[in-house]
């Protein structure tokens, strides 16, 4: 049952955590379109949780790699400031995407986590159950007679 509470406890915070990183991918969405670069967002889809994609070269989904921060810099500087500001906003709507995909398959394998070991504690809790009765129904036939019983076999 402990692990049980501390499962349910993870559960709620990576819910919680999910909230903000929906919060913070709408601002970033928000920030990107005012920028007019929605179009682009709408195009670039993050990779399933836990996938290395080629097209954004990211193995943790919290952090992006050295190499591809370096290439993002690169790009960056040859820009304009306002095609600068747009890029940042894209790239931040990406990485936001990434770390809620992760949040919600975390979530999704403590679920059923939590799930199974319900499901194996009430298989426990019943088993447990049967033997008390087996055990029960053991001791009523090897208890000595009763009173009753006694007198009976007196006669």
């Amino acid at each position: 049952m402990f692990v049980l509470e501390k499962l349910q406890e993870q559960i709620v915070e990576l819910q919680e955590k999910i909230k903000v990183a929906k919060f913070e991918v709408n601002r970033a969405v928000a920030i990107a379109a005012r920028a007019n670069y929605s179009d682009v967002i709408k195009t670039k889809k993050s990779p399933p949780s836990g996938k290395t994609s080629s097209v954004f070269g990211i193995k943790s989904p919290e952090a992006r790699t050295e190499k591809r921060r370096n290439s993002d810099e690169d790009i960056l500087q040859h820009l304009s400031a306002s095609m600068r500001q747009k890029c940042e906003a894209q790239m931040e709507v990406r990485d936001r995407k990434v770390v809620l995909e992760h949040l919600r398959g975390r979530t999704k394998r403590l679920l059923s986590r939590q799930k199974t070991i319900e499901e194996s504690s009430k298989k426990l809790i019943k088993e447990m159950e049967k033997e008390k009765i087996n055990r029960g129904i053991k001791s009523r036939n090897m208890e000595p007679f009763t009173r009753k019983q006694s007198a009976i076999y007196r006669v």
